[in-house]
């Protein structure tokens, strides 16, 4: 599944669990902010998941949210649990109003800033602001 394609569809499951979900799922969320930098410039927009590793549990829920403008904040039925998880983070040239009716086919035309980012990082209670700072090429 190519990358913008994966974009394509978080925007939609953000709809689908905006829309139905619960808050209260038996999960203690971590709400998490952060910043995200390519190139020591901010990413104006993408995406960043946090996949629980099989330390936190079997069933422990994948977190996710939005970057804008090299900031992101979990909402807190999408945000991880604590422990280890593998954060993935896609990045994209330019920003994309998503109320837009053409926000689908201005995302394909979109470039991406980097391959996907990927690195692995504990998550506690006592710290909920994280800061990427994902190298250029060399």
């Amino acid at each position: 599944m190519s990358v913008i394609h994966r974009f394509v569809v978080l925007i939609a499951v953000i709809g689908i669990f905006s829309s139905g979900c619960s808050r209260n799922d038996g999960f203690e969320r971590l709400v998490l902010t952060g910043e995200v930098t390519h190139n020591g410039r901010p990413v104006p927009s993408g995406s960043i998941w946090f996949e629980p590793d099989a330390s936190v549990g079997k069933y422990a829920p994948t977190g996710y949210a939005m970057i804008q403008n090299g900031k992101f904040q979990t909402a807190l039925d999408s945000s991880p649990i604590q422990g280890v998880h593998t954060i993935r983070i896609n990045g994209f040239s330019e920003q994309v109003d998503s109320s837009s009716q053409q926000a689908k086919h201005e995302e394909e035309k979109r470039e991406l800033l980097f391959p996907e980012y990927e690195t692995i990082v504990e998550l506690r209670s006592d710290h909920r602001t994280l800061i990427f700072s994902i190298p250029g090429a060399p």
